[in-house]
């Protein structure tokens, strides 16, 4: 099972997906997914909660702050949103993030 989320940074660079380089609190809202698409669409996003991501949302999110060699195993998993909420960085290896970094940084 699950544990607490680990003690890892909580952030995740976005990069060019929603504007350069800002970091992203994935526990207090998710711009720019929303359908399963990463920076679709024009104008202001609202933050969707972490935990209302579906697991095509989730894939969305990694191809957009590039771990997208990752997504495929999101959706095998599946990893939703919830889930990733209560990953250890074992449960993130265990669903096929292999490089220990990346697995931190998803925490």
């Amino acid at each position: 099972g699950g544990g607490g989320g680990g003690g890892g940074s909580s952030h995740v660079a976005l990069g060019d997906v929603r504007g350069g380089g800002r970091a992203l609190d994935l526990r207090s809202g998710v711009t720019g997914v929303s359908g399963g698409l990463v920076g679709g669409g024009g104008g202001a996003q609202q933050p969707l909660p972490l935990a209302s991501l579906s697991e095509h949302q989730v894939a969305a999110l990694l191809r957009g702050i590039g771990l997208g060699k990752y997504a495929e195993a999101c959706l095998r998993v599946p990893l939703r949103g919830r889930d990733l909420l209560l990953c250890t960085p074992e449960d993130l290896e265990a669903a096929g993030v292999s490089f220990r970094p990346h697995r931190l940084s998803l925490l």
